[in-house]
């Protein structure tokens, strides 16, 4: 029951994100992306860990998330999930600017500064029931396992399921159905 609530939630949150994202944009590299990017991506990256399986959640761990160079988006999230948990876990937000940091996070956020060690990143986290999102199109095609980009002022993801059979992880049907690209890269 507590799954379905959840899904019907994140149905009616991805279509707000979908019908368009507001007035206000910021040119970066090809992409227009809304001034207001941070609390969508903040938003987007927790309604999304309602939609994926997790393999086993330990009773006495707070759910973790390491946002990798995006301090704004870090900020936004622990403003965001304050007062709120994942499957009865206490939230925790942690961040750094550092690829020598290997967490025991479960959602783990790429920003697009740290785009050109996307391999490295990926790879440090492989086999692991981590959840590799950033906020690049290319990140699934680059071994990771969610990608969030703008696509006519529209907020779309990018999704390579096999990485995430590969950590142990299950994405949801319908986070599968409303996915722009589902990509099956190594």
């Amino acid at each position: 029951m507590l799954r379905s609530r959840f899904s019907r939630l994140f149905s009616v949150f991805l279509a707000i994100l979908l019908a368009g994202c507001g007035t206000a944009y910021a040119q970066h590299d090809d992409e227009q992306i809304p001034v207001a990017a941070e609390k969508l991506k903040a938003a987007f990256l927790f309604r999304l860990c309602f939609f994926v399986d997790w393999e086993e959640l330990p009773a006495d761990r707070p759910f973790v998330f390491l946002v990798i160079g995006a301090n704004e988006i870090a900020e936004e999230l622990t403003e965001l999930v304050r007062g709120k948990d994942v499957e009865g876990h206490a939230i925790e937000v942690r961040t750094t600017d550092s690829l020598d940091v290997v967490d025991d996070a479960h959602v783990v956020f790429v920003s697009r500064s740290f785009r050109r060690w996307t391999e490295r990143i990926v790879k440090d986290y492989e086999g692991r029931p981590v959840l590799t999102v950033a906020d690049y199109r290319d990140f699934p095609k680059r071994g990771g396992m969610v990608g969030l980009f703008y696509e006519r002022d529209r907020i779309a993801l990018a999704v390579n399921p096999s990485k995430c059979q590969d950590a142990r992880l299950q994405l949801s049907a319908r986070l599968l159905a409303v996915a722009r690209e589902v990509i099956e890269a190594p």
